[in-house]
């Protein structure tokens, strides 16, 4: 950094490019993620905001918004910087962000009039490159900002899929929500509640919130309270400031936000943007979520503890029959073999198919049951059988009932 003042207090041009076509400024823009500062006091000090590579058509905003470098990204922008150059390859300033995941950056070119749905010679979307990483922000973002989540690439996927076989399942359930939108309102006679005026509105204030409000400040118009202003003040600043909003839309603005006709208007109202979008397409939902605060004398649920522990009998003392079977307590189930409708020598079958003698010849395999279920369901026939193998009565089981 040193040496760069240096050459900047000698008058080096900012504005160099070498043999290979690169800007000076470009090139530092390229490393910015390491030397951010460096680039914000070249471009200071008179550089290009628009240089551009000779070759690839990259522009310093581009490198910029490719290593995720935000406050580069504003000073570029505020200097003039062009927000939607291409390079040779069609791709878009926020192509790069979309790419790196940066949410911030692609809010800021929203801000500067980007057009977010730029299709690269590929066919690719920013929403193709952020759906590749599963950046859910971006996706929702660019989704509500203009980028068609049905559209296809070269290859003929769309976002969802290319989210998919990523393995994204977050960006792939908000990719299904902009299809039903993008679907809900491209219907014929559907009205989208959010205009896109009324977005790019949005993200410029939210932007450009600190220098707006100083300026209503400025404009004194004795409104009632600190952050209120009257309409003519609002639509004024407004006009003022270079909003990008039509006088037909500013009027629109001004009577969602005046729907009384008082005369004033909320500034807080204004920058929270919910007169004029919906809840999911302000800035606000993007952070985040505040927990619900519980009812009063309600904590979380614990684990329900016993006033008694249950006593059960260990199993070293649960012995099993000496041939094996189960423990005493659980008795055989008496099982009624013999079939009264049953052909005999007597009454021999009318046709072969019908004897099923043969299923007869084989004794049934035993079924043990609890003694204690055999008293509750009244199975008196597996109880004498019981008693007739010496069980006792009295036998307790594993919990020491009789």
């Amino acid at each position: 950094m040193r040496c760069l003042q240096t050459a900047l207090d000698s008058k080096a041009d900012v504005n160099n490019v070498s043999n290979a076509g690169k800007p000076v400024f470009l090139l530092a823009c390229e490393h910015a993620q390491d030397c951010e500062n460096m680039c914000i006091s070249i471009l200071e000090r008179g550089a290009d905001p628009n240089a551009t590579n000779q070759v690839t058509g990259r522009t310093a905003l581009m490198e910029a918004a490719r290593v995720g470098a935000l406050d580069l990204v504003r000073a570029i922008l505020k200097k003039g910087g062009n927000v939607n150059a291409l390079d040779r390859k069609r791709t878009h300033t926020a192509h790069f962000a979309a790419k790196g995941g940066f949410f911030e950056v692609i809010r800021v070119l929203a801000a500067y009039s980007a057009d977010l749905g730029v299709i690269t010679t590929e066919g690719n979307t920013p929403l193709h490159f952020a759906a590749r990483g599963g950046f859910t922000d971006c996706c929702r973002f660019l989704a509500q900002r203009g980028c068609n989540p049905k559209l296809k690439n070269q290859e003929g996927l769309i976002p969802r899929q290319i989210a998919k076989d990523n393995g994204h399942r977050t960006a792939v359930k908000e990719l299904k929500k902009a299809e039903r939108l993008q679907g809900k309102y491209s219907k014929q006679g559907a009205i989208n509640p959010n205009q896109p005026w009324a977005l790019a509105l949005h993200d410029w204030s939210n932007e450009h919130e600190a220098d707006l409000r100083s300026t209503f400040e400025t404009a004194e118009d004795g409104a009632p309270g600190a952050d209120t202003v009257s309409r003519e003040t609002f639509a004024s600043v407004l006009r003022s400031q270079g909003a990008p909003v039509s006088p037909e839309d500013l009027q629109a603005l001004v009577l969602a936000h005046d729907k009384k006709r008082e005369g004033w208007i909320s500034l807080d109202e204004f920058f929270k943007g919910v007169r004029f979008l919906q809840k999911a397409f302000v800035i606000a939902s993007y952070g985040p979520k505040r927990k619900k605060a519980g009812k009063a004398g309600k904590g979380k649920k614990s684990k329900y503890v016993l006033p008694l522990p249950i006593c059960t009998m260990p199993p070293e003392l649960v012995h099993r029959r000496s041939n094996g079977g189960p423990p005493r307590f659980m008795i055989e189930s008496y099982q009624h073999c013999t079939d009264a409708s049953r052909w005999d020598r007597d009454r021999p079958p009318s046709h072969p198919v019908e004897d099923d003698s043969a299923w007869y010849i084989d004794e049934p395999d035993r079924i043990y049951v609890n003694i204690n279920h055999c008293v509750k369901t009244g199975d008196l026939e597996s109880l004498h059988l019981a008693f007739s193998q010496q069980v006792p009565v009295d036998v307790r089981d594993r919990f020491y009932k009789t």
